[in-house]
């Protein structure tokens, strides 16, 4: 074997025994005689209950250990090294009531061209085993998948790779999160989703497509469920979401299953919080905190609306707790009207926690807006909410911005309309900030206000604005005037 030209020992370059069919005894001898200031050590790998180890040659360099040291790794075989294990006690040992041993850690000794070295190896338990070799496993689909999607015939033209279904069929319910973020990793910079690229691969049926992607998302609602995440609705829009991009003319649009899979990934997440969600009341009047849902646009105008008098009435109107407990949702603006079970409700953890009537109002727009509009609730504006939740009267926009590039400013006297108790008002702020940081601004209590937010406007008077931020419905936030009207980008109101 020929020591690559680029291998520099002092630049902590690694040489690879499988890559370089480095699996003689010789040849690791003229690594060691060529690095004579190093010495090559033997570290073992024992799985417990096989006699061949992975074994890893580290050279270490004298004269500076820490910084300069790599690795010579691959599979050797016991003809090249004779390795003598003597183990530890059994202290040092973990044994399960069967008397497996699920981890250990022992000594090797080996005689290596008539020297001995000896070395301590680290602890291996079964677990640690059975991670590694589900990551190679997970490593492998998404590696094949990726080229089946991205491959190309003799003459450089994309083409599809003969074994995709087969690929597919081997992600099941244990391995589909981690072969999905794997293949997103391996898409790089295209940020492509499993689900995107086998829904665009034109190499493929519609049906072949469809039916690919069903499997995927089958495996991936038994993982979730087995998780404890509560999956009903969810499966209910997935089916009918690949119903539908199988049935349409062109291209397949993968962006609602996608957010339909960060839901789940969500839903997960909320069942790892403490979530106090305070049992229906037919009223809005308690503590409510925005969940992982990008829908501060739709919460800070519910907040708004239970700060009014009629607005109030009208969220009393349209809740209803039936006697089975499941929660019934007038919404009075499309005269559209949802059932929620109790289940459905405390395992949707993606949304608000703290008041239960907020949360069936998150659902019951949810439900619209997927219904009629083909998206989720993630991102919108309050104009819309207003739409759904009131009607399309008496409606207004004002953009900060607009005003301000004309140079009109604007007036006390415009924004002072909130005043009314009867006017409901939201305020957002622009996307990002110039300089790409989140925060906008900073208050002198401390508290920051953030970008593409949304939060409710309360009240003003002559030097200041006070806020609501969905995170916190009980957190009064104040600004001054100037200050709110150079932050915000754009507020809907409207007159009930």
């Amino acid at each position: 074997m020929l020591i690559p030209d680029n291998f520099d020992k002092k630049n902590n370059n690694q040489l690879r025994l499988d890559q370089y069919n480095f699996d003689k005894e010789e040849e690791i001898s003229r690594v060691a005689e060529e690095y004579n200031d190093s010495s090559i050590w033997i570290r073992t790998r024992n799985t417990g209950d096989k006699s061949d180890m992975f074994v890893c040659a580290e050279y270490y360099i004298t004269e500076n250990e820490k910084n300069n040291s790599g690795e010579v790794c691959g599979y050797l075989q016991d003809k090249d090294l004779t390795v003598l294990p003597h183990f530890h006690s059994s202290s040092d040992s973990t044994v399960d009531n069967t008397g497996k041993i699920l981890a250990y850690s022992a000594t090797f000794n080996v005689n290596f061209k008539g020297k001995q070295y000896t070395e301590d190896t680290e602890s291996v338990t079964e677990s640690e085993i059975a991670q590694k070799q589900k990551q190679a496993e997970v490593d492998k689909i998404a590696e094949s998948i990726h080229k089946d999607i991205y491959a190309k015939n003799l003459f450089g033209l994309p083409t599809t790779g003969k074994h995709i279904k087969e690929h597919v069929q081997e992600i099941t319910k244990d391995n589909v999160i981690e072969v999905m973020n794997e293949y997103y990793k391996k898409s790089g910079d295209d940020n492509e989703s499993l689900v995107e690229g086998i829904f665009q691969e034109f190499g493929l049926s519609a049906k072949d497509r469809a039916n690919m992607v069903q499997h995927i998302e089958s495996c991936l609602l038994e993982r979730y469920k087995s998780m404890g995440v509560y999956v009903d609705d969810i499966e209910a829009s997935i089916k009918k979401e690949i119903k539908y991009q199988k049935d349409k003319i062109g291209l397949m649009d993968t962006s609602f299953l996608d957010r339909i899979n960060t839901k789940l990934e969500h839903r997960y997440d909320g069942l790892q919080m403490f979530q106090r969600v305070i049992d229906a009341d037919e009223n809005i009047n308690n503590p409510n905190y925005q969940g992982r849902t990008g829908d501060c646009w739709l919460l800070s105008a519910i907040n708004e609306i239970g700060n009014s008098p009629k607005g109030k009435q009208i969220i009393n109107d349209s809740i209803k707790i039936n006697s089975d407990n499941s929660i019934t949702v007038h919404l009075k603006g499309v005269k559209k009207t949802y059932t929620f079970t109790q289940e459905e409700l405390l395992g949707s953890t993606e949304l608000s926690t703290g008041d239960m009537d907020i949360r069936a109002l998150e659902k019951a727009v949810e439900r619209y807006t997927i219904d009629y509009y083909h998206r989720d609730i993630n991102g919108n504006n309050s104009a819309y909410a207003y739409e759904v939740l009131l009607g399309k009267d008496h409606i207004e926009v004002c953009r900060f911005s607009s005003m301000r590039k004309k140079g009109n400013g604007l007036d006390k006297s415009y924004l002072k309309k909130i005043n009314d108790p009867n006017t409901i008002c939201t305020a957002g702020t622009p996307k990002i900030s110039k300089s790409g940081n989140p925060v906008l601004f900073t208050t002198p209590e401390g508290t920051e206000i953030f970008s593409n937010h949304a939060y409710s406007v309360v009240r003003c008077d002559d030097k200041y604005v006070y806020l609501i931020n969905p995170w916190n419905n009980q957190k009064e936030i104040r600004m001054g005037f100037k200050d709110f009207k150079n932050t915000f980008d754009y507020y809907y109101n409207i007159r009930l």
